[in-house]
C-alpha cells in the first residue's frame, strides 16, 4: 500500500518550468514550488531558452516572467509556446490584468511581490 501511494503521487506531480531573468528570484521561486510538491524542470533567463526548453520537456505549468531580458518579452515567448502545445500559463507581472488581456492565450497572472500561499493558490 506504501507503494501504490508514492507512486500514485509521483504520477500526479505537475511539472513546472519557471522563467525568469532575476537568478536569486528564480531560486526563490523554485524553493517555493519544491516545498509544496512541484518538480521544477528547469529555469530559463531569456525567452529563447524557454521554448527551447517548453518544447523539448513539456512542463504542465510555465510561471512567465512578462519583462526579460532580451528582445522577445515573456508574452511573446508564452504565444510561441502555446502555439505548439497548451500549458498553464502563468504570468509575474507588476502590471495590472488589463495588459493582458490581448495575448490571445489562456492564462493566469500573479501580482509582484510574490508570496509562496498566493503562488500555490494560483498554481492549484
Amino acid at each position: 500500500m506504501i507503494i501504490y501511494t508514492k507512486l500514485n503521487r509521483d504520477f500526479m506531480t505537475k511539472t513546472v518550468l519557471i522563467v525568469e531573468d532575476e537568478a536569486i528570484v528564480a531560486q526563490d521561486y523554485r524553493s517555493m514550488l519544491i516545498h509544496t510538491g512541484f518538480k521544477v524542470i528547469g529555469i530559463a533567463d531569456n525567452s529563447t531558452k524557454a521554448i527551447e526548453i517548453a518544447i523539448q520537456e513539456r512542463p504542465d505549468i510555465i510561471l512567465m516572467d512578462i519583462n526579460l531580458k532580451g528582445e522577445v518579452s515573456g508574452i511573446e515567448a508564452a504565444k510561441s509556446i502555446y502555439d505548439i502545445y497548451s500549458p498553464q500559463i502563468v504570468f509575474i507581472t507588476g502590471f495590472d490584468e488589463e495588459v493582458l488581456v490581448f495575448t490571445g492565450i489562456r492564462y493566469q497572472y500573479i501580482r509582484k511581490p510574490i508570496y509562496e500561499w498566493n503562488l500555490i493558490k494560483v498554481l492549484n
